[in-house]
């Protein structure tokens, strides 16, 4: 008997059903990404799970709040500055994903340490992951002495 993770299933009619296109697919697609996060969650031995545990993933968890964001203004300056050809409308993925990221290890993260060493709070899991990527940007020993240099 062959064995599918329910991971892989998920996954598979998430796909199947976004590419309907049929408005009252809606549901059972949020239904299904609910189900696929549960299915993952739930067993952090999978392979899976060990690829969303990378640090580059970890960080493009940590800059979802600034790709959230930027991701209306970022489209609007692209299609008006470029228009809306298809091809160049494109751009905005990577511009947002670039943006999002250099806003979150340069400003949102060390803002969110400096909070913490001031709390007397010990630095976050997510923080370390930043400060290995992007060394001297937001350790809570550094983090203080910059954000006091701007007041």
């Amino acid at each position: 008997m062959i064995h599918v993770p329910s991971w892989m299933v998920a996954a598979a009619l998430l796909v199947v059903l976004s590419m309907t296109g049929d408005a009252h697919v809606g549901p059972f697609v949020t239904a299904m990404s609910a189900l696929l996060i549960a299915s993952v969650s739930a067993n952090q031995e999978t392979r899976f799970a060990r690829l969303l545990s990378r640090s580059r993933f970890v960080i493009m968890g940590g800059a979802s709040y600034s790709l959230y964001l930027f991701h209306q203004p970022v489209h609007f300056a692209i299609t008006r500055w470029i228009g809306n050809d298809k091809a160049l409308v494109a751009l905005q993925y990577p511009t947002l994903l670039i943006l999002s990221v250099v806003v979150f290890l340069r400003f949102e993260e060390p803002v969110r340490e400096c909070v913490r060493a001031r709390a007397g709070m010990k630095p976050s899991a997510i923080g370390q992951v930043a400060e290995q990527l992007n060394p001297g940007t937001t350790s809570a020993e550094a983090a203080p002495g910059k954000l006091s240099a701007h007041r």
